[in-house]
């Protein structure tokens, strides 16, 4: 049995787009060269980013149709 998400908006339907929200903390790793436990903390509103990984975010949003 899979386990519920605990993602709220706005990450959760970005997570839904990607596949699940392991897609999400995958992408976040990569993108923005983080840890998956740092971007488990960005999604939960707990972590903190930068400027710059913040712009990356918000084009990550936008390529998937979705406001950040």
């Amino acid at each position: 049995m899979v386990r519920p998400t605990t993602l709220q908006t706005p990450w959760l339907p970005l997570a839904i787009k990607m596949g699940g929200p392991a897609e999400l903390y995958a992408l976040l790793q990569i993108e923005l060269g983080i840890s998956e436990a740092t971007a488990k903390r960005v999604c939960r509103g707990t972590g903190t980013l930068t400027y710059n990984q913040w712009r990356i975010v918000d084009a990550i949003f936008w390529a998937h149709g979705l406001e950040p």
